[in-house]
């Protein structure tokens, strides 16, 4: 049989695929054999994937709600999408500071995408430049 499984990446796989790393696992057992570290490192492995697809699918509803809020702040007066960004930003009480930490922290705390990376690194300079002037 071939072995797939790293001795030294199981605690990053697990990390990865769970959220915590692994403790007293089987996996470090020095009776657990070489085919039943393959099927914990599988098992791990198909995990991680439904994990990959949640994060994913998380990120697409995100941005459908973050693209929602845009278009209902345009619908609601804002002049354009910049100004509907602005908007939800400030509606959000996002502070100087916020600001300062750039689209990063925006897409954490939204959980958007990079794609909005642009429109939203425009509100920001433009807000920084605010505090400056």
């Amino acid at each position: 049989m071939t072995y797939t499984f790293e001795y030294n990446l199981f605690s990053d796989l697990h990390k990865d695929a769970f959220g915590f790393r692994p403790r007293n696992h089987r996996f470090y057992s020095t009776l657990t054999t070489d085919e039943e570290r393959q099927e914990d490192w599988d098992y791990v492995c198909r995990c991680l994937d439904v994990e990959l697809e949640r994060i994913e699918n998380t990120k697409i509803q995100s941005d459908i709600e973050f693209e929602d809020r845009i278009l209902h702040c345009v619908a609601c007066g804002a002049d354009d999408r910049e100004s509907a960004i602005r908007w939800i930003l400030e509606g959000d009480n996002f502070s100087g500071m916020d600001f300062a930490y750039g689209f990063g922290y925006v897409r954490y705390i939204y959980g958007i995408s990079n794609k909005y990376r642009d429109e939203v690194m425009d509100v920001i300079n433009n807000k920084l430049n605010e505090v400056v002037v």
